[in-house]
């Protein structure tokens, strides 16, 4: 049966009773706040003032004043205030945020909604011809991988899932339910989400191979889930199909990782026929998808991680369909993955998801050897019940057109698309703290700091923030760029003396600690900014703070930033939002700091690769602010 958007979304605002310990907590949360109009008003006012002259600050001053006092902000408080009373059961920023911050975007999902992982390597067997040889090595991470999601996937079914938490704090838990058996549907004006409960018996996997979809049975028809060695023989039975039929012709793939209207349009002619229905349900009510590239980066090791994130990331553009929540990517040589799609799962919820299945892949791997691989074949299973099938799509022809269309932008986004990831050797969150500073602080000032020796100027910058300690909350943005950092970045730039430098540094690592503390506890800008606006009345003219040229410039993301910190990464990562930014995920392990950046190739740029050189900048700045740290920590140890 399928969940349709609203039935969806009560399903999510609801809150569960306790009756299991998934849910143990969920009824304690409390409810996102609404912030103090007047306190919004100063965050604001001092996250703006790094990026404005005097006279348009002054010229700002005036327009929040007249917003906040006796101005149509106090009118705007009063009625958010009142939609939180009414969302008694749910936040009040759920509904909103839902739609507006991803089912109302038109633009491709794949380059600017969707992220990625790159695992690090699961298996220590080499890619050798005969492991190579009919996708054994590759279906055998495959088959591992989706175990392991299969056993996490029974514990958010089962309810036995422990709840997350965060310094103690219990985390909302309504994300989980909406990872697997999930999809995004394309629709005008905007998209909707469709969650389905599947039975055991019905319970199957797509699993994508030469821009070719196959539906793959998980379970047998007595509901019991079938063995990793059993899903290892089917997903070799597809490889040898898919690999016998050849590339094909037509793929729904670049539909989905085109314009979302069009796409809408082509999935409505497409749904004319009953065979396309069956087959476009099969994928959207599938536990998850795995893609079994058949061409992966030639370079190995540390050498062709740039290019495994790329295949992650956006791939060929066929063999993947990217409006699946849950995507797991298993390249020839055993190099695997992850893409999820935005709408229905953020970051901390798949990082879980992946840091719980990955060492029980990497355990199980240990124990195949070079010799059984070798040995395995698609008819390898004595279980008659391995069921799984090619999905059958009618008059393909009708939508050829936009197949092609598809086809010509993801090519043309690839080729306007420069990424680089580099990796700061010992320099991780262990070393970081030995320096008197934060990990997380540190490296958003690295970037703040390289984007100004790069540009000259300071960036408007977002950093996403957690705010699951409420209920249904999602996330806040930190705008990293402040008062203390452009300072910081300027001084650095001076040559001040170390013991100054270091001094503004802890200064803008402490603002940036005291903001992000703020923001993990609702008190954010960007939110309660957009909650006042969203409270106007058909009719009713925007105020004037919405308008000013401050609001577009602060809310236009030069640098769109995110941590997450995992030993399981090799990197991760995300499109830019702003046309001339950066997108630029990163990951502060225990000896090491990992950053992946994107963003657009800009003709006539100083930079011929704008990626390399923001990515080599944040490491300069890295390493140039340890040894400010160390000189002015060892003067300070003389005085």
């Amino acid at each position: 049966m399928a969940v349709a958007l609203g039935t969806a979304e009560r399903r999510e605002w609801g809150t569960p009773p306790p009756e299991n310990i998934l849910w143990s907590q969920q009824a304690s949360l409390p409810r996102l706040p609404v912030p103090d109009l007047g306190q919004t008003c100063v965050r604001y006012l001092r996250s703006v003032r790094p990026l404005l002259s005097d006279t348009q600050y002054e010229k700002t001053v005036a327009v929040v004043a007249a917003f906040a006092v006796g101005g149509k902000g106090e009118e705007l408080q009063r009625r958010l205030l009142a939609r939180r009373a009414a969302k008694h059961h749910t936040s009040w920023l759920a509904e909103w945020w839902n739609q507006r911050a991803y089912l109302t975007d038109r633009g491709p999902v794949v380059f600017f909604v969707s992220y990625f992982y790159s695992f690090k390597r699961l298996v220590a067997l080499p890619p050798s011809p005969e492991l190579l040889a009919g996708g054994r090595l590759q279906c055998t991470v495959a088959a591992a991988i989706v175990d392991a999601a299969l056993t996490f996937k029974s514990k958010i079914d089962d309810g036995s899932l422990l709840p997350d938490k965060v310094g103690g704090a219990p985390q909302c838990m309504s994300a989980y339910p909406f990872l697997f058996n999930s999809c995004r549907i394309p629709a005008a004006p905007a998209d909707t989400v469709a969650v389905h409960h599947v039975p055991p018996a019905s319970a199957h996997m797509i699993v994508a191979r030469r821009g070719r979809f196959y539906s793959v049975a998980t379970h047998a028809s007595s509901g019991e889930r079938l063995s990793q060695h059993h899903l290892t023989a089917a997903l070799l039975a597809v490889v040898s199909a898919a690999d016998a039929a050849g590339n094909v012709n037509l793929s729904l793939g670049p539909l989905t990782g085109g314009d979302r209207d069009k796409w809408a349009a082509a999935r409505a002619t497409l749904c004319q026929s009953m065979t396309n229905r069956e087959a476009l349900w099969s994928v959207e009510r599938a536990a998850l998808m795995v893609c079994l590239d058949h061409q992966g980066p030639k370079e190995s090791g540390e050498t062709g991680a740039g290019d495994r994130a790329r295949q992650m990331w956006h791939g060929d553009g066929v063999n993947r369909f990217y409006d699946k929540t849950l995507q797991f990517i298993v390249l020839p040589d055993g190099n695997a993955g992850f893409l999820g799609e935005h709408a229905l799962a953020d970051g901390a919820p798949t990082l879980r998801l992946c840091s719980e299945l990955l060492p029980v892949a990497r355990a199980a791997l240990s124990a195949v050897s070079e010799s059984t691989v070798s040995l395995l074949t698609p008819s390898g299973s004595s279980v008659k019940e391995l069921v799984w099938e090619e999905l059958v799509w009618e008059d393909l022809e009708r939508v050829s057109d936009g197949i092609a269309a598809a086809k010509h932008l993801f090519a043309a986004e690839v080729k306007g698309h420069q990424t680089a990831r580099v990796a700061v050797d010992g320099l991780g969150s262990d070393a970081i703290k030995q320096l008197g500073v934060a990990p997380d602080p540190f490296c958003q000032l690295a970037m703040q700091l390289a984007f100004f020796r790069m540009h000259g100027r300071v960036a408007t910058t977002y950093e996403a923030c957690a705010t699951r300690r409420f209920l249904h909350g999602r996330t806040e943005t930190i705008r990293s760029a402040s008062i203390e950092s452009a300072a910081f970045a300027r001084g650095m730039a001076a040559s001040l003396a170390p013991m100054q430098a270091y001094g503004l540094l802890r200064q803008a690592a402490d603002e940036h600690r005291r903001y992000s503390a703020q923001c993990a506890q609702g008190m954010g800008i960007d939110r309660h900014m957009l909650g006042l606006k969203l409270s106007l009345e058909a009719g009713e003219a925007v105020p004037s703070i919405y308008t000013d040229d401050a609001f577009a410039l602060s809310s236009t993301w030069e640098l769109s930033t995110s941590h997450l910190p995992s030993e399981n990464f090799e990197s991760w990562g995300f499109g830019e939002v702003a046309r001339e930014g950066f997108g630029t995920g990163y990951s502060c392990n225990k000896t090491e700091s990992v950053f992946f950046v994107s963003c657009r190739v800009l003709p006539g740029s100083m930079w011929p690769h704008r990626a390399q050189a923001f990515a080599l900048a944040i490491e300069e700045a890295m390493r140039d602010m340890v040894l400010l740290c160390r000189t002015a920590r060892a003067s300070s140890s003389k005085l």
